[in-house]
């Protein structure tokens, strides 16, 4: 019987333990996703140098990525047409980028957010095939680049598609940028789609 109840009192609280342990993962992943939305300048984590040990896994894991690990070249990016023409009909984008500053945001204001329009220049309805599923935008005075999947779905309107990519950098109203909009055919083919010289707005 004793021996019984000293091995209940050594598995006890572990039984106990586990929930603290997933609860406590769990608030990390919500901090860790939290800190990675709302990025600032490229670097998610103000506080994780350059030089430190594990400053690749975290800026690998962010939607917000520096300058070296971007998937293209800010060269090839800003190199990109203002308008391509696929199967006979020519496309262009119009892009909108800005920051909220509503009496209802943080004090320094929200992280930026990019709306995209593709426009097919006929004046008639984009394919549905077409579709942005990649974004960079550049910040062309030092160039770095934000860059992000698409994860909201694109909506049909008037015959564009629009679409918006979230959580931003910080950057301030008024910075100089270019905007870079990856479309996919749906066959494995994909385009660039340059809109220069905008600068990132502010509403409130």
């Amino acid at each position: 019987m004793m021996k019984l109840l000293f091995i209940s009192a050594l598995i006890s609280p572990l039984l106990l333990g586990s929930p603290l342990i997933v609860q406590a993962n769990s608030n990390f992943e919500l901090v860790a996703q939290s800190q990675f939305n709302n990025c600032e300048n490229g670097n998610p984590f103000p506080d994780v140098p350059k030089n430190h040990w594990a400053y690749d896994a975290v800026t690998k894991l962010s939607s917000c990525q520096a300058n070296n690990q971007i998937s293209k070249s800010i060269s090839e990016l800003q190199a990109a047409p203002t308008q391509i023409t696929i199967a006979g009909r020519s496309y262009k984008i119009e892009a909108f980028v800005w920051r909220d500053f509503m009496p209802i945001s943080p004090p320094d204001g929200k992280s930026m957010i990019a709306s995209i329009k593709l426009i097919a220049e006929d004046g008639n309805s984009v394919p549905s095939n077409l579709v942005p599923d990649k974004l960079w935008v550049i910040k062309t005075d030092d160039e770095q680049v934000w860059e992000i999947n698409f994860t909201d779905p694109p909506r049909l309107s008037g015959g564009t598609v629009e679409i918006v990519a979230r959580n931003g950098p910080k950057w301030e109203p008024g910075t100089d940028i270019d905007v870079v909009v990856q479309l996919s055919d749906g066959e494995n083919r994909t385009y660039l789609l340059l809109s220069p010289s905008l600068k990132v707005q502010r509403t409130g």
